[in-house]
Parts: C-alpha cells; structure tokens; sequence
C-alpha cells in the first residue's frame, strides 16, 4: 500500500515510495516522467537529489496521485522547504509543514478513519449503496441474518448474502457464532478519489426513493439562494462546522437508528 504524504518530511523520499515501481504501488517513474512531459533521466536527477522539481511539477504530481486538499497543501509546502534558499524561510516551511501534518492527525483521529480498502475493494465497495448501508447496520443488535437485512434493505436475498460476505472477508463486517458487528468503523474516501462521484450519486439515487415514500420522519430541504460570495463562504463555512461537530455526535452515541446524511451546497 503506497504510504501517504504525511508519513514523509522531505518530498523526494514520498515521490521514491510512490514512484518505486513495486507491487504496492501503481505508479513507475516513466509514468511521472510522462505526466510531467520531461526526461525520464531529469527523474532521477530528482529522486538523488541532484535536481528540483518546480511549484508546476509539484501540482500536477499531486494532481497524478489524487492527492486530497490537506495532503496537497502538505506535499506543496514540503517543495517550497527544500527550494528555500535562506535559514529564516526554512524554518518558516518546517514550522508551517508540521502545522499541517498536526492538524492531518487531529482529523485522522477525529473522524476514526482507520485501514483503507486496496484498489480493487474500493470499487466494489462503492458499486452500490447498499454495501455501505449493510457495513453500518452491522452495528445494529437487532441485526444479525440476511433475513434481517432484507426485510431492513427490501433488496434481493442473494444481493444481501454477496454483499455480505465480501464485507466479511474484508474484515468491514465481523461475526462471531451467530452475531455480526461492525469491524474497521470508517471508510475514508478522499475527495480526489474517482470513486468519489459514484459514492455520491449511489446515495442521491437512493435519496430520490426516500422522497417518494413521503415518510414525515424524513427531513428533505431543497433552495436556490440569491446570496453574495462573502454570504455563500459564510454558508459553507457553517455547514463544514455542523458536519465537524457531527462527528462527537455519532462517536459518542450508541447504534440505534440509521441516517444518511446528504448535503448539497453548489454554485450554478
């Protein structure tokens, strides 16, 4: 499994783990030599220390290894530290690159984000909602057969048992004797994933369904805003600290009913 970014203090030694051409990791050094359209020998000038990759380089390597927001900043200011060229601007670097792997750590924790799944698990994880619906009721004590599942989901019973057992084996989902629990608690999917998209459309399909139902326990809010851009950053803002503060919520509070959270909040 490629290590991530905050594991690494100097970026030549991340681009060597990434780029390391094993098993564990998809990417070679052609294959960055070709997105930066440059040598494959200016590579490995790079990787031995003998040449620089500029701020251009350094965006596009992050865009290739789909690197999140925070991991992105992380990787860019590790660049910035070993181009500066003073004491004073290298200390302002280390400083500002612990900040950021402190606070990388702080989420990490915060959020439970525990083992991610390979590759090939995430696709299949994300194929369809109700993988990620079956791993959460897991939890559930009430729970515990494909019976339960389908008269809980209202889906096929052979859908439910594939689904189940792949979540099994993958260690998601745990049953010992005759109960099931729930195994590695979160799933992180970062926001530069591909599979990104398919996980949210997955639960607005689902979503439409729900509408349909008119169930009054249901909470459905839908409004175009005529709003400013100090407003809108304001808004956003606001809905980033509910979803921060939701975390202590679900953390602290036992398993009892379950809730898909969906929010929307774009420009058109």
């Amino acid at each position: 499994m490629i290590n991530t970014v905050f594991q690494f203090d100097c970026y030549r030694k991340y681009l060597r783990s990434v780029f390391s051409g094993t098993p564990e990791t998809p990417y070679r050094r052609r294959d960055l030599a070709k997105h930066l359209n440059c040598q494959l020998s200016f590579i490995s000038q790079v990787f031995s220390g003998k040449s620089q990759i500029s701020l251009e380089h350094a965006i596009l390597i992050a865009d290739l290894v789909q690197l999140d927001e925070d991991e992105r900043r992380y990787f860019m200011t590790l660049v910035l530290l070993a181009k500066s060229g003073s004491k004073h601007l290298t200390d302002f670097y280390h400083q500002e690159a612990l900040n950021l792997k402190n606070r990388a750590e702080i989420i990490k924790h915060s959020i439970k984000v525990k083992e991610e799944l390979t590759l090939e698990d995430q696709a299949i994880y994300y194929s369809n909602w109700w993988y990620s619906a079956i791993h959460i009721l897991s939890a559930f004590p009430e729970i515990n057969s494909v019976s339960d599942f389908e008269i809980r989901l209202k889906l096929p019973r052979k859908v439910i048992s594939e689904a189940l057992t792949f979540l099994i084996e993958r260690n998601l989902v745990t049953r010992t004797e005759n109960v099931l629990g729930i195994g590695k608690t979160r799933i992180h999917l970062g926001s530069k994933s591909q599979l990104i998209s398919r996980h949210h459309k997955n639960w607005r399909e689902k979503s439409l369904d729900i509408i349909s139902s008119k169930l009054n326990e249901n909470l459905h809010y839908s409004a175009i805003l005529g709003i400013s851009k100090k407003g809108a950053e304001q808004l956003k803002e606001t809905i980033l600290s509910l979803i921060h503060s939701s975390e202590k919520i679900i953390s602290e509070t036992p398993e009892e009913v379950a809730q898909v959270l969906l929010i929307d909040f774009f420009r058109i």
